[in-house]
């Protein structure tokens, strides 16, 4: 009897252990593509519930795009280097070598993702409340009453570390004598939770450029910018122009199937981690 006892206290002190390891390794927030699963970098550069726009000089989106209502325009001569998935009845124009799935559910099943995903870092706690400067930022939760228009600088951020930026104005990154640049190694960490627009803006040779997801529940203006990773706009609509850019990192959604499994692993494993973190 005394040795069952002991191998029980010791499975469950080892059980504990093991517990408070998994507890203190998912006590920071999930990843930017973790939490947006399906409606991540790993499957969209771009994601649009209302009317889309690309027009040059030098626009071009490198990945795939969705827009699931509203009208779609590529009058970029770059245009879109990756699949444009439509949803019913969205009017379009296309430039040579554009390619177009329509209709397509995908674009709305990834937005009500994303919504979900705002919601998730909404609800975050503050590490810090007032927006960083330039120079090196500090990872974790950064709460930004109204809104963020930070003006040229370099902010360096630490690869592999994630960031949120919930903003719950507009966020207008813009430049004036000297270039903006928010730089990660590993711009799938880092996420713009943005409650109003986003409104990107520079000059003939200085424009913002932003390693990260920009997400956004009013519209997104790249005029110019140019963004590594991902934006979306959750409610309303996409204009980039005159040297605006996305360079995604896409793998193309083969299909509806692929994306539910997807959706369903990836909306576990956050789940989980929630669990754990509460």
């Amino acid at each position: 009897m005394k040795r069952y006892t002991s191998f029980t206290s010791w499975k469950a002190a080892a059980f504990l252990v093991l517990l408070g390891a998994a507890i203190s390794t998912f006590s920071a927030p999930v990843d930017p593509t973790t939490e947006l699963g399906v409606a991540g970098p790993g499957s969209w550069a771009v994601l649009s519930s209302g009317n889309f726009s690309l027009s040059d000089p030098s626009g071009y989106i490198h990945g795939n795009l969705g827009e699931a209502t509203g009208n779609f325009t590529d009058g970029g001569s770059a245009g879109v280097s990756g699949t444009i998935y439509l949803g019913t009845g969205i009017g379009h124009t296309t430039v040579a070598g554009d390619t177009v799935m329509q209709p397509s559910i995908l674009p709305a099943s990834a937005l009500t993702q994303a919504g979900t995903a705002a919601t998730y870092y909404n609800g975050l706690t503050a590490d810090f409340t007032s927006a960083p400067t330039a120079g090196s930022v500090t990872p974790g939760v950064y709460k930004i009453t109204g809104d963020w228009s930070p003006n040229g600088g370099t902010y360096t951020l630490q690869a592999g570390q994630v960031y949120v930026f919930d903003i719950s104005g507009n966020f207008k990154p813009s430049t004036a004598a000297s270039g903006l640049f928010f730089t990660d190694a590993t711009p799938g960490d880092v996420i713009f939770n943005v409650s109003g627009d986003v409104q990107s803006s520079g000059g003939s040779s200085t424009y913002p450029m932003i390693d990260g997801i920009l997400l956004a529940q009013g519209s997104v203006s790249l005029t110019p910018g140019y963004v590594n990773g991902e934006i979306i706009s959750d409610t309303s609509s996409i204009n980039i122009a005159s040297k605006g850019a996305v360079q995604g990192l896409p793998s193309v959604p083969d299909s509806g199937a692929t994306l539910l499994l997807m959706s369903m692993g990836l909306g576990l494993v956050a789940a989980a981690k929630r669990c754990l973190m509460s």
